[in-house]
């Protein structure tokens, strides 16, 4: 019976993961991003022409989603205009800080935007994406072959917090183009940045979950090997090999691991975006959820169930999620140090020559092990290289929005010409 339900567990997780690679893969080729197609004969990604109809029909659909943003930019533009050449005395010291507050955040999604743009038909930043999502390939194969499958698709709470943010982020989007009474259609933040950066934050993820599997084959190879060892035993030379290989593809891991990292990092900003879309929205939210008396109860149940909710929480949701992967790597790196060091003490004891070589080449490459771990570490980026993802930054981002929503929410309750009618 657990037998049983092993098997459904990885096949589920399997589904999970080609379904989603299917769909972020399905969806590049859609809005033509990266420019490369996977060909099944090689098993390989490669660099693909578009054909000049496919590329007109992707520009359309971004022109598109563009210009539904429009009417919110051309508001701030006008704004802008009207404070700075026109007679701005009506503006009061609170309305001069809200409307510059809406300025910077229309400023950092529409750079946002262009960026995302920009990296997804970088002709350099595509050759280099296909390199990456080739040695991911290469090295899942060898992993397989080698280890199996038994310990690759093992991750259940993963998989959960990741649908959460899912839910959430087509929560908030779908918010933006549902129609008001006064609005057909209000949209108050950018939506095309958020999509753009979805299938990049997608992807990685998916790359997360196959990392922690080829950890996990790793760790349960050294565990059989430990249990299976019998004292005073010699090993077959084939068990060695497998031993020596162990350290080989771990290097290559970090490489990849490297690699994989240089092309995210190009992107992770949005995410510190997204959270200061949150604080000040979160904020503004509730405060006029509390101080607008002509709202009910129900209607304010409403309002923040169906229109507020996924952009409240999604890019904490999203940050939460990389915490976590960082900290099961850094958990199975010191399992796997720990499993090693075991190894290792285990060869020690041997005498016969053969195993005195065995001994001392595991030796060694434990050496180069443990300076590799300290100069690559396996963790999740953010912004650059000393920037990790783990618990410590997931709770120092909880503790900034607490502090800016309290300071945001001072400012608001001094303030008497607030926009919660546009808001809510």
């Amino acid at each position: 019976m657990a037998a049983t339900q092993h098997d459904l567990r990885t096949r589920l997780y399997r589904f999970f993961i080609f379904a989603n690679t299917r769909f972020v893969y399905g969806f590049c080729c859609f809005l033509d991003l990266g420019s490369f197609r996977y060909v099944q004969s090689s098993g390989r990604v490669k660099k693909y022409h578009t054909p000049w109809q496919w590329v007109v029909m992707a520009v359309f659909i971004k022109l598109l989603l563009f210009a539904l943003e429009a009417p919110y930019i051309f508001m701030c533009g006008g704004m802008m205009y009207f404070f700075f050449f026109k007679d701005s005395s009506e503006f009061n010291d609170n309305t001069t800080y809200q409307w510059m507050q809406m300025l910077a955040e229309e400023a950092m999604a529409f750079v946002s935007t262009a960026r995302l743009i920009y990296i997804s038909h970088n002709s350099t930043y595509c050759e280099f994406f296909t390199l990456a999502v080739n040695k991911v390939l290469e090295m899942h194969r060898l992993v397989r072959r080698i280890f199996g499958d038994a310990q690759l698709y093992l991750d259940d709470s993963l998989l959960v917090v990741f649908l959460l943010k899912v839910f959430l982020t087509f929560h908030h989007i779908a918010a933006q183009y549902t129609p008001t009474e006064k609005h057909f259609i209000l949209v108050r933040y950018h939506t095309l940045n958020v999509i753009l950066f979805e299938i990049f934050y997608s992807a990685y993820f998916l790359y997360q979950l196959l990392l922690l599997g080829w950890q996990r084959s790793l760790l349960g190879f050294l565990d059989t090997h430990l249990a299976l060892k019998q004292p005073r035993r010699a090993l077959s030379l084939k068990c060695h090999k497998r031993i020596t290989c162990v350290f080989s593809i771990y290097a290559k891991i970090a490489k990849i691991h490297l690699l994989v990292s240089s092309a995210w990092l190009k992107v992770s900003s949005m995410l510190f975006i997204c959270v200061y879309y949150t604080a000040h929205e979160s904020t503004y939210t509730v405060y006029c959820l509390f101080s607008w008396s002509q709202l009910s109860i129900m209607k304010r149940a409403e309002v923040l169930l169906l229109k507020k909710m996924g952009s409240f929480l999604y890019p904490l949701v999203g940050i939460l999620l990389m915490g976590m992967a960082s900290d099961r790597m850094k958990f199975l790196e010191a399992q796997l140090c720990e499993r090693i060091f075991l190894v290792e003490l285990v060869h020690a004891k041997e005498d016969t020559k053969i195993s005195n070589e065995v001994s001392r080449l595991i030796s060694c490459k434990n050496e180069s092990f443990q300076q590799q771990r300290l100069s690559i570490p396996m963790r999740n980026f953010m912004w650059n290289r000393g920037s990790i993802c783990d618990r410590d930054l997931v709770f120092d981002m909880f503790v900034y929005l607490f502090i800016n929503a309290t300071t945001y929410l001072q400012f608001l309750i001094s303030d008497n010409s607030s926009l919660c009618a546009e808001v809510l």
